[in-house]
Parts: C-alpha cells; sequence; structure tokens
C-alpha cells in the first residue's frame, strides 16, 4: 500500500446513543456505523463496512442491586462491486450484580451466535463472609469459547546458555535449546471450550469461641483449568468431573487442590502448620499427550521465642510422576529456615535442609538413590530509600547410587553443587536508576558459568 494511493480512500463514521431513565430502570441503545470506500483502481481494496446496533434494560437501586439485560447485533460488509455481507453475528445475555457488607455477587452471561457458531461467555464472582467473618469464600469463574489450531512443536538448538532448555527438553538456566511452534494446522480449527474456576474457603474459629478451636485456622484452595474439544459443552461449563481431564477430548487440563491447617500452640509465638497439595496436569496442545502429578504434604513448626528472629522446622513428603520422562520420584526432605531481622535495616535467612530421593524409570531403566544436604545463606540490606543489596550463596551435596536413570539432569549428580547470586539496586533520582547483576554456579562434570548484567533506566 502505497501513501499516493492511499488518499483515495473515504472515511464515514457515525455514532449515535439514547438513554431513557426512570426511577430505577433505564433504557438505552446504540448505533454505530464505519464505512471506508475505494474510488482508485490503483489498489485491490474497495471498501468495508461495520455497523453495530445495540439495546439494553437496566434496574438498579442504591449502587447494591443491578440487573441488565443486553444485546447486541454487528454486521460487518464488504465492497466488490456491490456491497456483500460476510458475517453477521448477534450477543445477547445478562449481568447483575448485588452488594452488602458481607456478601457479593457479579455475573456476566452472554451467547454470540453467528452464521457458523454459537460462543457461550461468562464472568462470574460470589464472595461471602459468614459468623461475624469467621468463615469466608470466594469463588471466581470464567467462560470462554475460542478456536483452537493444532500445533507441533520441537526442541530447536539456539547455541550454548541462549536457550531455555537441554536437549532432552529440561528447563535449564544454561540451556541450547527452545520449544518452537513448526506446524500450525489453520484449515481445521476446533472450537474448544476454555473454563477457570478458583474456589477457596478460609475459617476461623477465634471470630466464634474463646475455647480451644480458636487456637486453629484452615484454608482450601481449589483451582480447576479445562480447555476441552467435547461435543458436550454443558457438562464442561458445569464443571462435571466425568467430563474433566479426559484424554479424547481435553486439549489442556490442571486441577489443584491446596489444603492447609494453622494451630497457634503458644500465643503465636509458637505455630504449627499441617498442610497438602496435589496437582494433576494433562496437556494434549501438541503432537504428543504429556501427563504429571505433584503430591505433597507439610509438617512444620514456627517459633518467634527469640527476639527478632523466626525459626521454622518442616517436614515434606513429595511423590511426582511426569510422562514426559516416563518417572516417578518420592522424596523426603527436613528442613530448617532461621531469619534474623538484624539493626540497621539487615535481614540474614539461613537455610539447611537434608533429603532423601528416590527415582525410578516406567521403561524399566532402573531406580536410583540421592541423599544430600544443603546450606544457604540470604542476605538483604535495605539503604533508606535510594539502594537495596542482595546477595545469595548455596551450597549443595549430593551422594549418589543405582542406575545412571535421570543422571543427565545437573541437580542430580552426585558430587558438590555451588549457587551464587549478588544483585544491587540504586535509585540515582525519581527519574533514573541502575542496578548491577552478578550470578553464576558449578555443576558436577559441568565448566562454571559465571554472568553478569548492567542496567541503567530512565523514564521520561
Amino acid at each position: 500500500l502505497n501513501i499516493y494511493s492511499a488518499n483515495f480512500i473515504k472515511l464515514y463514521q457515525h455514532n449515535l446513543q439514547a438513554l431513557y431513565k426512570w426511577q430505577n430502570f433505564s433504557l438505552g441503545s446504540g448505533y454505530f456505523n464505519k464505512q471506508r470506500e475505494n474510488d482508485s483502481e490503483l489498489m485491490e481494496f474497495k471498501g468495508d463496512r461495520i455497523t453495530k446496533l445495540k439495546g439494553n434494560f437496566s434496574y438498579s437501586k442504591d449502587n447494591k442491586v443491578s440487573a441488565t439485560l443486553h444485546w447486541q447485533q454487528e454486521v460487518n460488509d464488504s465492497l466488490s462491486t456491490t456491497w456483500k455481507q460476510k458475517e453477521k453475528a448477534n450477543t445477547y445475555g445478562i449481568s447483575s450484580y448485588w452488594n452488602t457488607s458481607n456478601h457479593q455477587f457479579d455475573v456476566d452471561i452472554s451467547r454470540r451466535t453467528t452464521q457458523q457458531e454459537s460462543y457461550d461467555m461468562a464472568e462470574i464472582r460470589v464472595s461471602n463472609s459468614f459468623w461475624q467473618q469467621a468463615l469466608d469464600s470466594d469463588f471466581t469463574y470464567s467462560l470462554q469459547n475460542v478456536e483452537f489450531y493444532p500445533k507441533q512443536r520441537e526442541l530447536v538448538y539456539v547455541g550454548e546458555e541462549y536457550g531455555l532448555y537441554d536437549s532432552t527438553g529440561t528447563y535449564s538456566d544454561d540451556g541450547e535449546y527452545i520449544w518452537e511452534v513448526t506446524d500450525i494446522d489453520y484449515d481445521n480449527p476446533q472450537l474448544s471450550v476454555e473454563v477457570n474456576a478458583n474456589f477457596n474457603l478460609y475459617f476461623k474459629p477465634a471470630q466464634l469461641t474463646k475455647g480451644f478451636a480458636k487456637r486453629f485456622e484452615t484454608e482450601t484452595n481449589v483451582i480447576v483449568t479445562e480447555n476441552s474439544k467435547a461435543d458436550d459443552k454443558t457438562s464442561i461449563y458445569f464443571l462435571n468431573p466425568n467430563a474433566l481431564m479426559k484424554k479424547g477430548s481435553t486439549l489442556y487440563g490442571k486441577n489443584s487442590l491446596f489444603q492447609n491447617v494453622w494451630i497457634d500452640i503458644w500465643h503465636r509465638r509458637l505455630t504449627a502448620k499441617l498442610g497438602f497439595q496435589y496437582d494433576k496436569i494433562l496437556d494434549n496442545r501438541y503432537q504428543s499427550e504429556q501427563i504429571s502429578r505433584y503430591n505433597q504434604w507439610e509438617a512444620s513448626l514456627r517459633s518467634r521465642m527469640i527476639k527478632d528472629n523466626d525459626v521454622e522446622l518442616s517436614y515434606f513428603y513429595t511423590e511426582e510422576e511426569d510422562s514426559y520422562y516416563h518417572s516417578r520420584i518420592d522424596k523426603n526432605e527436613i528442613q530448617l529456615d532461621i531469619r534474623s531481622n538484624l539493626p540497621s535495616s539487615l535481614v540474614l535467612t539461613t537455610e539447611m535442609s537434608y533429603d532423601k530421593e528416590v527415582g525410578s524409570s516406567n521403561l524399566g531403566e532402573g531406580s536410583y538413590n540421592i541423599k544430600s544436604w544443603d546450606i544457604s545463606e540470604n542476605l538483604t540490606y535495605f539503604g533508606s530509600n535510594r539502594y537495596r543489596i542482595f546477595g545469595r550463596l548455596l551450597y549443595r551435596k549430593n551422594w549418589r547410587s543405582g542406575s545412571g536413570f535421570l543422571g543427565y539432569l545437573p541437580e542430580k549428580r552426585e558430587g558438590n553443587i555451588w549457587n551464587w547470586k549478588f544483585n544491587f539496586n540504586y535509585k540515582i533520582n525519581k527519574f533514573t536508576s541502575t542496578s548491577l547483576e552478578y550470578n553464576g554456579d558449578s555443576y558436577p562434570n559441568q565448566d562454571t558459568k559465571h554472568e553478569i548484567q548492567v542496567e541503567l533506566k530512565a523514564e521520561f
């Protein structure tokens, strides 16, 4: 498109809106038209036009209650010798909210119909507080219909330390490969349903009783993500467990559960925590299916009895399964964290841990055992409001026995592992700042890596 030819395009645009209010009711309408025409024979483009009609009817009272019915029609036309309709779509739906001091409800549900397909959309948020805020819940839900194009991806070599993965597809700070989509089937789009739901429940008995139960607090969090091409859309909309995470229809699905219980043993200076985490992922977006599972149990004891020191002793038991590596890993870990708030804005964090890991292959490549301990020191210093210094040094020692399965992963090799990081941020003035970052690591049978980065940032 050259500038000379562009001068022959004519633009017409109209936008009209009307609103009528009576007491708590309102009636609205709108008309929008945008038309472009080209009179020049030098250009292939002759013209296009978009027309929108919309209307809504609403009721609202004191910003606490509202309900709206809305509708919109959109028509797209193109010009060759005459105007021809390319696409016509109607969107209609309902939105509403209800707000009180302890309850909030907000919903927007709509359907869009075209000459080929129908699309459903929804946004829902519900928050509630009961029993003097002893029980709080929050639920969010989103729904949309999207077109999915089958894809293929491959590991592509980009050079040493320029990638994000090694040759096996494992994430690595100094990797040589990246995942790159090599083929997209645009000729065969698939209409899919994408649903995201998040439910959180928090219970604090201390708001209701002064007895023994006041020592407990619990939090439950459930997350469901599903992108599916199943024909039975309604089952996906309502999160029917029998329709989720299906190999034949799920494009990407993830289910997560977090459960935590806190116990106040002694005046919040000595507390305990019991936790559980569950994750399952099914990924069929590319040419090969991947399934992973993760379970973790936690028991910890936290003490604030020593002035300016926070001490936490934790035990973790973890189970992992990954179809990409055909692996199963069981791990036991004991961890001690000591956080010291020293004078002059200095914070020291010492972390020590001992763990035992047992890994095995689902393809009969044997199993291995790794026993390890590590210690790390973190230093954070805040210099007024102008600069910040952070430093971290970690040392880890691995003892490995058994087969060589997963031995290509640097962190699973036998020997000494070092990791370090230094970061300095300085605010020159309210418009300009600078930073210096230096980090590196050393793994068995691998060259030591050093990396330094300097940045100067100016905002105008």
